[in-house]
């Protein structure tokens, strides 16, 4: 291998090589939340005969004729379990991997059985000296086992035919000479993860490709205005220092008054990412993703001025900065609503929201009873915010 980047198919990533997990890399963390995503995205390839599927990045080296797995050993050991699910339910025989985990013989006994299909490695595997992450491996296993066995043999095969074959990597060969230890402790604890909002961006450009096109819209022309949109919020998130980087506080308040909060756990990862914005989801259109971006980039206007209102009518202003004194966190959702509503009459307060003139007559009344009501003791926080949303209407039309 040369010390360049390739994009490479799976079947030319796992044919012929010696892979080897170094020690200090953790052990096998992936859990259902990951194996289910693969599994879609192998699903979604076959009922929309996708040419390619990019599924991340493999950064090795090689020391004499092992190849060492810098970066990517979470995938490359699910993509292998996927393989040989599949391989077991079309009626072939497993193969065995070449995989070598460098002193962890728990981890090594566990791949052996559940990835390799190597039968003698069952006696050397025990729960009670098993580690969480040898336990992921068997988990994994019979997660894919049980997907795959859910097609015939004839579907298994098209299924591992379009694994290897049109699933890609991007390979990263990395000199002999570099010090790993420090590669290793950059790619995992260097950097921002990215944010909701970015994810989201991603997810919206993946389903304009994967949705049919109408009469009136095409894939494309959404996923322009997708891009267009996400210009104008990360410049209306950016307008003052202390809201440039709180991505995912606009998204909550958008999420809330477009469809209404859940007080479940994570409920706007769920409530977006697993629910409205799925490709599983029946009722998902490219109208439905165009109105939603383009509710929220308007919305990012307005998240801009209750920032930073200067504007703003003067008494607007007055009214937002008591508030911002207050710390009036919990009712951004609601005074966001508030100005979109009253916006909807006029095209022009986007531009110049200070012409917002009677229509924001419903405005002042939520502003000054806010402001009455702050700052609010932590522990009736929750009570107060949904006594405010029940006396406003705060929902945006879907």
């Amino acid at each position: 291998m040369s010390n360049a980047a390739t994009l490479s198919r799976l079947s030319e990533v796992l044919d012929g090589k010696q892979f080897v997990i170094p020690r200090y890399q953790r052990g096998y963390a992936w859990k259902q939340a990951q194996w289910s995503a693969l599994w879609t995205d192998l699903d979604n390839m076959i009922r929309l005969d996708a040419a390619t599927h990019f599924v991340g990045m493999l950064m090795l080296r090689t020391q004499n004729d092992l190849i060492e797995v810098v970066d990517g050993q979470q995938r490359l050991i699910t993509i292998m379990l996927l393989a040989n699910a599949l391989r077991e339910a079309s009626g072939a025989a497993r193969l065995a991997y070449p995989l070598t985990f460098s002193d962890n013989e728990v981890l090594q006994n566990h791949f052996d059985f559940y990835a390799s299909g190597i039968v003698g490695a069952a006696a050397r595997i025990s729960s009670d000296q098993a580690s969480s992450y040898a336990l992921n491996i068997g988990d994994a296993a019979r997660f894919f086992k049980a997907a795959a066995e859910s097609l015939d043999p004839d579907k298994a095969a098209k299924y591992l035919d379009v694994l290897l074959g049109r699933f890609q990597l991007f390979v990263l060969e990395v000199p002999q000479n570099l010090d790993i230890n420090v590669a290793f402790e950059t790619l995992n604890n260097r950097g921002l993860q990215l944010s909701k909002m970015e994810l989201l961006k991603n997810r919206l450009i993946y389903l304009c490709a994967a949705l049919k096109s109408n009469d009136s819209l095409t894939g494309v022309a959404v996923a322009n205005e997708v891009h267009k949109a996400w210009r104008t919020i990360y410049s209306s998130l950016g307008r003052t220092p202390t809201n440039s980087t709180d991505d995912d506080a606009f998204l909550d308040a958008h999420a809330t008054i477009y469809y209404g909060k859940s007080r479940d756990k994570d409920w706007l990862r769920a409530k977006l990412f697993e629910s409205e914005f799925s490709i599983r989801n029946p009722e998902l259109s490219l109208d439905g993703i165009q109105k939603y971006v383009q509710s929220l980039e308007r919305a990012s206007l307005w998240w801009s001025h209750l920032h930073e209102p200067r504007k703003l009518a003067r008494d607007h202003q007055r009214w937002l900065e008591r508030l911002d004194r207050a710390m009036f966190a919990n009712v951004k959702p609601l005074l966001l609503s508030a100005y979109m509503r009253a916006a909807e009459s006029s095209v022009e307060a986007l531009i110049d929201p200070s012409k917002l003139g009677d229509s924001t007559a419903d405005v002042p009344p939520v502003l000054s009873s806010t402001a009455i009501w702050s700052p609010i003791p932590p522990d009736q926080e929750i009570g107060r915010e949904e006594a405010l949303f029940r006396r406003t209407d705060h929902r945006l039309p879907a």
